[in-house]
């Protein structure tokens, strides 16, 4: 049914989640500053067992549509990773690239990559919003979560205005020949 290009897929997909599973061991060990929770290991050995399953699974002998089940999957795993890990989960979000060149080199038909793409691109869209902290988890409610995201943002915007001299500096014409001024930080000291 799905043939020798099925097989070297789903074995592909299979090394690629071991890889990932394996080289996931050693980084976690190196994190520091939290260290992580003992439980982060469990998401490598999902990713390990996720591998695993690929390898065996007769991809020749099946649909070539339950191919599409390997980057959503990679693309949840990632997002619980990232997610998971707090502060240092940006160490994980490379894994990203690995699902793009996958299914760029897994499927053929536009609209698939497209679709795929367009998956793993909520997934580094989720891990961004989670990291930067626009949804709040003190909130009790989803209306309340809104209300303090847009007090953060205002926060932010009237801070940035009460410190005009880095958008002086960056993009006025000849700043970089004009002296520091009072409002620096280099002459506050």
């Amino acid at each position: 049914m799905g043939g020798k290009r099925n097989r070297v897929l789903g074995r592909c997909a299979g090394i690629l989640f071991l890889t990932a599973a394996v080289a996931s061991l050693p980084a976690n060990q190196l994190l520091s500053a939290p260290r992580p929770a003992w439980w982060i290991h469990l998401i490598d050995l999902l990713g390990a067992l996720t591998g695993a399953a690929c390898l065996l699974v007769p991809w020749d002998r099946i649909s070539r549509r339950w191919l599409h089940l390997i980057p959503p999957v990679a693309v949840a795993e990632i997002v619980l990773s990232v997610s998971a890990l707090g502060q240092h989960g940006d160490v994980y979000q490379w894994f990203f690239i690995l699902i793009a060149v996958y299914v760029g080199y897994a499927f053929r038909k536009r609209i698939e990559v497209i679709f795929h793409m367009g998956v793993t691109g909520l997934g580094i869209v989720f891990t961004a919003v989670h990291a930067s902290g626009w949804l709040p988890h003190e909130a009790q409610t989803a209306s309340a979560a809104l209300r303090l995201a847009d007090d953060r943002m205002y926060a932010a915007k009237r801070a940035a205005r009460e410190a005009p001299f880095v958008l002086d500096f960056l993009t006025a014409p000849g700043a970089e020949e004009r002296p520091p001024t009072a409002r620096s930080p280099s002459t506050s000291r």
